[in-house]
């Protein structure tokens, strides 16, 4: 029997295919994904993602100082004149805030209120009484990030100072101005639709008093409403 000689085994073992080594291919393979540039869809989807959760983390954490502005509709309530108690008929006014948070979930700030109102009672209050109203604020509240849009639910509280109008036609024929004090107490929703501007509704009620003088006797007015407020809000730079 002949035996293969030392060439004839180098050149079958040349002719041998090659196999590649498992590690090689995964290298290969990752390098590939890495490597393929991604779609323009997911890229805007990226960027849509970036920007909801910019907006939202401005809301949460703010530093930023804000101003707000709002209608506000009384609901109703009612009025005390000394011993005599009416209803009161739906009032309107007009309301603006200034905030600087102090915590993520306090801020304090003023507030400057506009408000008409009269009881309902067309003989004894025929017309509209105006009250401007000078408050200091503290609310609390808790931001969140409902579904990539940022939102706060908070409670305010408003205490101050009140400047009343008495129309004349509701005081025998003589107007009358007095300083009184409000409060108040409400409950609201902030939800933001860029990363500075947010709607805003709140509802809760507004408690007023003050004393107005009819020579030769002096009264004491309350009026007790239900608030709606409905506005804006705008985050400084």
């Amino acid at each position: 029997m002949q035996l293969p000689s030392v060439r004839s085994l180098r050149d079958a073992l040349a002719r041998r295919p090659r196999r590649s080594h498992p590690s090689i291919l995964v290298a290969a393979l990752l390098f590939t994904a890495l490597a393929t540039p991604s779609s323009p869809a997911s890229a805007q989807d990226a960027e849509v993602s970036t920007d909801a959760t910019e907006a939202a983390g401005a809301a949460i954490s703010p530093q930023a100082m804000r101003i707000s502005a709002y209608l506000s509709l009384g609901i109703a309530g009612g009025v005390g004149k000394d011993e005599l108690d009416y209803s009161a008929a739906p009032g309107v006014g007009l309301g603006g805030r200034f905030e600087l948070p102090i915590h993520p979930n306090v801020l304090i700030g003023g507030q400057l209120e506009l408000a008409w109102w009269r009881a309902d009672d067309g003989f004894m209050f025929p017309e509209r009484n105006t009250l401007v109203d000078l408050d200091l604020l503290v609310r609390g509240r808790y931001a969140f990030d409902a579904g990539g849009m940022a939102m706060e639910v908070y409670g305010v509280l408003p205490i101050g100072l009140t400047l009343s109008f008495l129309d004349a036609q509701n005081n025998g024929g003589d107007a009358d101005t007095s300083l009184g004090w409000n409060t108040g107490l409400l409950g609201g929703v902030q939800i933001f639709f860029t990363d500075r501007i947010a709607a805003l509704a709140e509802l809760g009620f507004r408690m007023h008093r003050m004393t107005h003088e009819r020579p030769p006797a002096s009264y004491g007015y309350s009026l007790m409403q239900p608030a709606l407020n409905l506005g804006a809000v705008f985050l400084l730079p």
